[in-house]
């Protein structure tokens, strides 16, 4: 199992990942979508070869800072959670630390440019 490259738990009502997937280090895309998570598994941050994550649909408000390490990382998928400003602002800085272009999705092909301006329309607001 530790050559196992695609790895699919969608909709399990799982509120977290074991340990054990940190070791998939062959790993390069991860499904966890529709499921209970309230922020991302600290076992995701040891998969160095991790492309793709999909993290649509769980109960996350922002984005650990390390997210931005995953240096193979190029597509983030994040539609579907109740993300706060501040958590916006956390995906934005996740983005920046990157040196290589990721791609990241909200809701129905919006991306974060988009959600950039909410975000400054927001804290007009705010203030």
């Amino acid at each position: 199992m530790k050559k196992l490259e695609d790895l699919h738990l969608d909709g399990n009502q799982l509120t977290d990942l074991p340990e054990w997937i940190g070791d998939l280090k062959e790993l390069r895309a991860l499904w966890v979508r529709n499921n209970q998570l309230s922020a991302v598994p600290t076992c995701v941050q040891q998969l160095k070869k991790l492309e793709d994550l999909y993290l649509n649909g769980n109960q996350l408000t922002d984005l650990p800072e390390w997210i931005g390490d995953l240096k193979e990382l190029r597509w983030l998928y994040l539609s579907g959670n109740p993300f706060t400003v501040d958590g916006m602002r956390s995906v934005q800085k996740a983005k920046d630390k990157k040196k290589r272009k990721v791609y990241i999705f909200f809701k129905d092909g919006y991306n974060l440019r988009y959600f950039n301006r909410l975000i400054n329309q927001l804290a007009i607001l705010v203030t």
